[in-house]
């Protein structure tokens, strides 16, 4: 996957919507259910054994750069338009993109204590604010900053259309988030949380594998 050089603000990619993402090459990601063996409550790896988990089997991807900052266009159909939480069945859309900080990291298991990850996550409830989170395995998720990383959203036709921006290099962050250099070869995951379906925390569909994009130079 290229993460296509653009030379304009990429204010101007910002919105799902924006005519320069037409020109943009498509991945088409499968998405599959976290087993629920995986998950670090028992309570809800038995209260939810007989509910498939994962409700979104796809998501579209695309990126773009213009050597400052990194744009990721991602797409997914949903009948289900949640955008807050509704007793304990009901809760927010979202989705994410995962990199691993270092060269590499188990995508199964959200990182390692030597392999740690980052991702970029979006909430239905928070539409215009995503945030960048930290884990080293399974049950360690933390949030690490809601500054970074920039989101616009747009659901039509029954889709869900969103964009996620943020610097290439975040100084003061080595460690915490993947830094990012022109020509380089990343990893990339991605998950999607159908709140319709009770998905959320660790409940979601996620790519088993990760995908390569490379930063053109």
């Amino acid at each position: 996957m290229l993460s296509k050089k653009l030379n304009v603000d990429l204010a101007e990619v910002s919105k799902p919507d924006a005519a320069a993402w037409s020109a943009v090459a498509t991945q088409e990601v499968s998405l599959i259910g976290v087993p629920l063996g995986m998950q670090p409550s028992v309570y809800i790896s038995t209260g939810l054994a007989n509910r498939k988990i994962g409700a979104v089997s796809k998501v579209s991807a695309k990126c773009v750069h213009n050597e400052t900052e990194l744009a990721i266009r991602l797409e997914w159909e949903d009948p289900n338009y949640n955008i807050e939480q509704k007793d304990n069945t009901e809760f927010p859309d979202g989705a994410a993109v995962l990199f691993p900080i270092g060269d590499d990291a188990p995508l199964m298991t959200m990182g390692s204590e030597t392999q740690p990850v980052n991702a970029w996550h979006w909430r239905a409830d928070r539409p215009a604010s995503g945030r960048s989170n930290f884990a080293a395995g399974l049950g360690t998720t933390e949030v690490t900053d809601d500054k970074q990383i920039k989101t616009e959203s747009n659901y039509a036709n029954k889709r869900w259309s969103i964009v996620l921006r943020r610097a290439l290099q975040v100084p003061g962050q080595e460690g915490k988030v993947r830094q990012f250099n022109l020509g380089d070869t990343v990893k990339m995951a991605f998950a999607v949380w159908e709140g319709s379906n009770g998905e959320r925390g660790g409940l979601k569909a996620f790519s088993p594998q990760w995908y390569e994009i490379v930063l053109e130079k």
